[in-house]
């Protein structure tokens, strides 16, 4: 079976970081839009969606370092995942959302940065962390 989700967006908002345990979990929305024509009136329609995307631990690390900020252009990639939690009226409520980790995700910023030096992503703040060689796994 596969369960992946590739949305190329803006940011809502502003990334929202909490800590868990040694690293962070970041939170965030995309708007991802299309438009068309309407074949009967001719006429052009727009629709957006709003997503509610996740990323944990080295991802949602980097996601920080890149100091993201609200209408920023992203490619987020993760699986979807619906969890049911209680209001406060403790009826049951589901939120379905886009989740990525260290092993299945990716992202990376289409916006240039703001400080002019080009498209900024988070496999290139990878690439610049050290690798301990004890770390590779042959």
């Amino acid at each position: 079976m596969l369960n992946r989700v590739s949305l190329i967006g803006n940011l809502v908002a502003d990334v929202e970081y909490r800590p868990v345990g040694a690293g962070h979990c970041a939170n965030f929305r995309i708007a991802c839009g299309e438009r068309w024509t309407d074949k009967a009136s001719g006429e052009r329609q727009e629709r957006t969606e709003y997503i509610q995307c996740v990323a944990f631990g080295r991802l949602a690390d980097m996601m920080r370092k890149l100091n993201l900020k609200k209408g920023d252009r992203v490619f987020f990639e993760g699986r979807l995942r619906t969890r049911k939690w209680q209001d406060k009226e403790g009826r049951d409520r589901y939120t379905t959302e886009v989740v990525a980790d260290d092993f299945r995700g990716t992202f990376f910023t289409l916006a240039p940065r703001r400080d002019g030096e080009g498209v900024a992503t988070a496999r290139e703040e990878t690439a610049k962390e050290s690798i301990n060689d004890d770390e590779i796994p042959f």
